[in-house]
C-alpha cells in the first residue's frame, strides 16, 4: 500500500523519451580489448567503476576508446545523471554518473546497463537511493537468471517496479539519504587515512624498531642489529586447520568461528553457526585466549591471510576449516606481535608464496605459513611495538563500527522513507 499521490511504475515508464534511454552495453564483438587505447579518449564504464557500498561512482581506473569508436557506440553512452546497473558479475551494483563527472560521456561496457530517467517526474538522486535499497535489491535476487553465469538482462531491468512519490518529495527523500551517504563517506575517508598512517608506522616499527641506531641486512630486509630472523615454525607450538564438521544457524551445541568472524585484529562473535562434535574434536578444534586465527582460503584473495587474536572467552568455541589456528611460544613471540608481523610488506610477499590458485580459489597452507621468516626483537620491545600499533588499530576499528552504525541508520531510513511510512516535509 502506497500513500496517496505515489505511483508504482516499471522502469520502462520511468525512462526518458529520447532513444537509447534504457540500454545495455555493446554486443560482444562491437567492443573488445583491441579497441582500447591509451588516455586521452572516451572512458569505458566497467564493474570496477561501480560499488556495492555508498560509492555512487568510481570515476577512475578506466580503459579508453578513441572518439571514432565512441561515436560508433553512441547508443551505449552514459552521461551525468544516468544510472548504471551491473548485468553480470557482482549483481546488485548500482551507480550514478555524477553531475561533476570527470568526462562528458562514457561508454557502457557489455556487463552493464544504463538508465536515463525522465526528469519531468523522476529524480535521478532519488532513483539511485531507491535502486540501492534492500527492498529494491530483493528484485534482483528474485529475478536473477541462474543459467550459466548468474545475470539479469534489459527486459528484467525494464520491468523493475519503481515506487515514485511526487517529484518534490523524491528530492527531499534523496537529500535526507544523501546526507547519511556523506557522513558514511567522511567516516570511510578517515578510516582509509588512518589505515595508511598505521601501515606506514607498522613498516617503520618492524624494520627500525624503537630507539635503534645500528642495523643489519637480512633475507627479509634491514632490521636492528639486536633482532633475530626466525622461522615461524621455530616459534609456534601449533599451526592447525579447523573442523570441517557441517554447522548451521541452529541445532548444534558448540559455536563455530568462520571467515566473517575474523576481522582485522578482532575476533567477533556475531552471526555464529553451531555444530555438534565429539569430545575429542572439542579438544582438537576449540580456541583459547591468545590463539591467533588466520583465514586460509576464500574466493577473494583479499581475505586470505587476514588475522585476529582471540581475546577473553566465556564458553567453548570451535573454529572452521577455512581458518588456521596458531599457538606460539609466548616467551619468544607475542600473538599480537605476530598479528602485526603478518601485515608487514616483506613478510606478506613470503606469505604469498604459500598461497596457490586452484579452480579460482586461493589457499594458504600450513607448510607455507610455518616457513615464513619473522623479525624478532626482545619481548619488552615487542610489547612497546604492539602498544603503538594497537592504538592505531583501535581507532580504525572504532571508525569501522561507526560506519556500520551509519549504514544501519540508513537502511532503517530507507525502509521508512521509501515506503511512505514516514513522510518528509517539502
Amino acid at each position: 500500500m502506497t500513500p496517496d499521490g505515489w505511483r508504482i511504475l516499471p522502469v520502462e515508464e520511468v525512462q526518458a523519451s529520447a532513444k537509447y534511454s534504457c540500454v545495455g552495453g555493446p554486443f560482444g564483438s562491437n567492443l573488445t580489448s583491441k579497441d582500447y587505447v591509451p588516455e586521452p579518449g572516451v572512458p569505458v564504464i566497467r564493474g570496477s567503476n561501480l560499488s556495492s557500498t555508498s560509492d555512487r561512482f568510481i570515476d577512475g581506473g578506466f580503459v579508453f576508446v578513441n572518439e571514432d569508436k565512441a561515436n560508433q557506440l553512441s547508443m551505449n553512452m552514459a552521461y551525468p545523471g544516468d544510472l548504471l546497473f551491473t548485468q553480470r558479475g557482482t549483481l546488485g551494483q548500482v551507480g550514478q554518473v555524477p553531475p561533476g563527472a570527470r568526462f562528458r560521456r562514457y561508454v557502457v561496457s557489455q556487463s552493464q546497463m544504463k538508465l536515463t530517467p525522465n526528469s519531468a517526474f523522476a529524480d535521478s538522486d532519488y532513483l539511485y537511493q531507491f535502486f540501492t535499497s534492500p527492498m529494491a535489491q530483493r528484485y534482483i535476487e528474485d529475478t536473477t537468471i541462474a543459467t550459466g553465469v548468474p545475470h539479469i538482462n534489459l527486459t528484467i531491468l525494464k520491468q523493475w517496479p519503481v515506487v515514485l512519490p511526487p517529484l518534490a518529495e523524491q528530492r527531499k527523500i534523496a537529500a535526507v539519504l544523501g546526507s547519511v551517504d556523506e557522513a558514511i563517506g567522511a567516516t570511510r575517508a578517515v578510516i582509509e587515512q588512518t589505515r595508511r598512517v598505521k601501515q606506514g608506522l607498522l613498516q617503520q616499527l618492524l624494520t627500525r624498531g624503537i630507539g635503534h641506531t645500528r642495523f643489519k641486512q637480512t633475507e627479509i630486509g634491514e632490521i636492528p642489529e639486536g633482532w633475530e630472523v626466525v622461522r615461524l615454525d621455530d616459534l609456534a607450538t601449533e599451526t592447525k586447520y579447523g573442523t570441517s564438521t557441517r554447522c548451521s544457524l541452529h541445532g548444534g551445541r558448540y559455536p563455530v568461528l568462520r571467515i566473517p568472524n575474523v576481522v582485522s585484529g578482532e575476533v567477533t562473535f556475531d552471526n555464529l553457526k553451531f555444530a555438534d562434535v565429539s569430545k575429542d574434536d572439542v579438544a582438537r578444534y576449540s580456541i583459547r585466549q591468545g590463539d591467533l586465527l588466520i583465514i586460509r582460503t576464500n574466493g577473494n584473495p583479499a581475505y586470505v591471510g587476514r588475522t585476529a587474536v582471540v581475546g577473553h572467552l566465556s564458553e567453548t568455541v570451535l573454529y572452521a576449516s577455512y581458518l588456521i589456528r596458531i599457538r606460539v611460544r609466548k616467551d619468544r613471540l607475542l600473538p599480537d606481535y605476530l598479528h602485526f608481523c603478518l601485515k608487514h610488506e616483506a613478510i606478506r610477499k613470503l606469505l604469498d608464496n604459500g598461497i596457490r590458485t586452484s579452480a579460482g580459489n586461493y589457499n594458504l597452507n600450513t607448510k607455507g605459513l610455518r616457513s615464513v621468516l619473522l623479525p624478532i626483537p626482545k619481548a619488552a620491545e615487542q610489547h612497546k611495538i604492539v602498544k603503538r600499533l594497537m592504538s592505531m588499530e583501535s581507532e580504525v576499528n572504532a571508525n569501522m563500527h561507526a560506519a556500520e552504525q551509519l549504514n544501519t541508520v540508513k537502511r532503517g531510513l530507507m525502509q521508512e522513507l521509501l515506503t511512505g511510512r514516514v513522510r518528509v516535509g517539502v
